[in-house]
Formats: structure tokens, sequence, C-alpha cells
């Protein structure tokens, strides 16, 4: 009903306040969250959580991606504990009331709480489509990809956070999905594209969560070893100059 309400009534404050929950709870005890919550009686309730994060409107969209990437962090491998995962304090306290109230998870659980989250992502995507896209494109990997091009870092910064817990799914379907869209690895590895101090941060994280992922290994070579090299220079080192070495952040603002 409180979803439905801010459809009708657009109250912002009320639908971030409201998507956030959403998103704790589905990735709060995996996978019986996000059991419970895709059971077939709650379609309804998945289908509305979904076209609230897709209304119109900046802090939607916002509260939204980071609903999903809350709903995510049950099947995926990385923590908030990262130096570049741009979580806040509220995350990282999120993420430690988890583990406090329903214990570490085992491996498992985490894959079972992964296969499930996909449902989500297209979910997402489906919402998206029908509400904001004219193409009615309902790829979510490129919806996502698309935001990040965004120039307003909140958003950016927010599809980030999906990216990275899609990278970091302990199934073969999240980095699967990522890699099979062709924008994915300019997007992340090339350094000339602009971006924002917190931006450069998220993506790292994005590497990082690739990195750590079991499921790796069905990655091809080279985009592993683009990975490693990402890795071994930092989130901020610029890009290649034409004599072909690499060209730092201080360096470049000095110049």
């Amino acid at each position: 009903l409180r979803v439905n309400r801010c459809i009708e009534t657009r109250d912002a404050t009320e639908a971030a306040t409201l998507l956030l929950a959403l998103g704790f709870f589905a990735g709060a005890q995996p996978p019986e969250s996000m059991r419970e919550i895709l059971k077939p009686e709650l379609d309804k309730l998945v289908l509305t959580w979904m076209q609230l994060a897709n209304l119109t409107g900046e802090k939607f969209q916002i509260a939204g991606l980071e609903s999903l990437a809350k709903a995510l962090r049950g099947g995926s491998v990385v923590s908030n504990e990262s130096q570049y995962s741009g979580s806040d304090e509220l995350d990282k306290l999120e993420a430690k009331m988890s583990v406090k109230m329903y214990g570490n998870i085992t491996r498992n659980q985490r894959q079972e709480a992964a296969e499930l989250g996909r449902e989500l992502v297209v979910q997402y995507g489906k919402a998206f489509a029908q509400q904001r896209s004219k193409t009615g494109n309902s790829d979510t990997i490129g919806i996502l990809l698309d935001l990040i091009k965004v120039p307003i870092d909140d958003i950016r910064c927010a599809a980030f956070s999906v990216v990275r817990m899609i990278a970091g799914q302990d199934a073969e379907w999240g980095l699967r999905s990522l890699f099979a869209h062709p924008n994915t690895t300019s997007i992340l590895f090339d350094r000339s594209l602009e971006m924002s101090k917190p931006a450069k941060e998220w993506r790292f994280s994005v590497i990082e969560a690739i990195n750590a992922n079991p499921q790796n290994s069905i990655l091809e070579d080279p985009t592993l070893e683009k990975v490693m090299r990402f890795l071994r220079q930092g989130p901020f080192r610029g890009p290649s100059n034409q004599a072909g070495t690499a060209t730092t952040a201080i360096e470049m603002e000095v110049a």
C-alpha cells in the first residue's frame, strides 16, 4: 500500500525511505529474504517496487539504484569494507547488522541468493523500459552503463554501485551478462573518460569486485589481464600518452 501511495503522490522523500528499506530487507538474510520477496504472491510488490524505482526524477532514480544494489548484496562476494567502494557509514552499519542478526552465510546460501537476485535485475530493466525508455530497451546492463555516462555524479555513482554488486555475484550470470555488453570494457578500463574522483573510486571498486569473484574464470585472459593491470595502477592513474607511458593524475594537473 505504501509503495502504491508513493507512486500516486510522487513523494520523493517517502519513496527513498521505502525503496532503501525494501532493498535492505531483500539483501539482509540471504537467501531467505530474497526468496521471501520473490514469492509468486508478492509479484505485485516487486513490480511496483521497480516501477517506483524508475519514476521520473533524479531522487527516485538514485534511490531506486541504491535499493537494487542493497538487494543484491546477499549474493555478492564483495563487502562494504573496500577502501574504494564509496559506501557511506550507513551502508557499512547495515552490512554489520546483517552479519550480527543472521551470521556469516555459507557459499551455497550466497550462490542461491545470487541466482534469485538475477530476477530483480531483469525486473528493473523491464520497469525502466516501460516508464523511461523511448526505445523500449530492457537490457539492464545497457541501462546501467548509459546511466554511468550521465554527467551527474549521484546518478553515475549509484549506477556504479549496482554494477559493482552484479560484478560480485557468486553466479556466472553476473560477470557473463556484464561482459556480454559491448560497452563494458571501454567504460571500465578507458582512463580517458571524464570522471570525478568519487566516480573513479566507484569504478575501481567494480574492478576489485571482478578480481575477488571466484566466477571470474569465465572471463577471457585479455580481460583478466586488464583487471590486474588496472588494480596495480590504482583508481587515479591517467591515460597513456603518445609515447606509450601512463600519465598520472598529478602530472596531468601540473601540465
